[in-house]
């Protein structure tokens, strides 16, 4: 989160960071937080600040006070940890949490969870396609597209690579981009909402992360992916794919008679050949 002074704010379990392009100074209590508050996501809003923490809901900051608390005590937010916030092209706060996702506008909470929408509770983040879809990375109940009314599941039986879900991210063609625990899913998004097509992309195709972290995906200011995974950084630009050309080798293993397992060890099958290379 940049700041008009070009400071910069970092969330961490350790409290809310600033950093002045020299060095890095925890701020959490000039902004009205205790010193260390875990902060897991960031927005700005104009001059209103919002973070989503760990334990204390959400928090809306103005100037270096905080005006507003959402809390599980005194709103509908489903939980107190914040995975992830996200602006949708409505304004409306989309929190993604470990019991679902909420959804703030004009000072009301609406909540999803598994009894209405969701396969599984934890929502690691939120995006939207150029058709104004939400979706949402909902963990072990792969990716979810929400049109307002109702919600369609995509998972590994109908093209996803897995069902884990970690990330999600819309690139500036409004296309989805899925990070899972076995790559990244590419989401072709239709005129009207609709998939086209579903790309897997695993270490085969140059994401040699693998395994994406928890909300850890970005689409910048020029177009270009960021995915945080358990081996770094992956960096991608979604118009510059290159197609590996060299042939996968081939490694013979097993050979089967009739789709059986064959001892060619034993008769009659060793009488069939004069040689088997180790």
């Amino acid at each position: 989160c940049e700041r008009p002074s070009r400071q910069h704010l970092f969330g961490s379990n350790m409290g809310l960071w600033s950093f002045d392009g020299f060095t890095f100074k925890e701020v959490s209590e000039s902004y009205g937080l205790a010193k260390g508050t875990s902060v897991l996501s960031l927005l700005q809003d104009g001059d209103t600040l919002i973070v989503g923490t760990a334990f204390q809901g959400v928090l809306k900051i103005v100037g270096r006070n905080i005006v507003k608390k959402y809390h599980v005590s005194n709103s509908k937010l489903v939980s107190n940890r914040i995975n992830h916030l996200f602006f949708d092209d409505q304004r409306r706060l989309w929190i993604s949490t470990p019991k679902g996702v909420s959804v703030l506008s004009n000072d009301r909470i609406v909540s999803y969870g598994e009894k209405n929408g969701l396969k599984a509770p934890d929502v690691f983040q939120v995006a939207q396609d150029k058709a104004g879809n939400i979706w949402i990375a909902n963990f072990t109940g792969g990716l979810i597209c929400f049109d307002g009314q109702k919600f369609q599941h995509y998972n590994s039986e109908n093209g996803l690579k897995t069902d884990v879900v970690y990330s999600v991210l819309a690139d500036q063609s409004g296309n989805i981009w899925a990070g899972s625990q076995l790559g990244v899913d590419q989401v072709i998004v239709n005129s009207d909402g609709g998939i086209s097509v579903i790309n897997n992309f695993s270490r085969f195709d140059g994401f040699v992360g693998i395994e994406n972290n928890a909300g850890a995906a970005l689409c910048d200011k020029y177009g270009v992916l960021w995915f945080g995974t358990i081996k770094g950084v992956v960096r991608c630009i979604p118009g510059e794919r290159v197609v590996n050309q060299l042939p996968p080798a081939v490694f013979v293993d097993q050979v089967n008679l009739n789709s059986t397992i064959t001892n060619w060890f034993a008769e009659p099958f060793i009488n069939y050949y004069d040689s088997i290379k180790p």
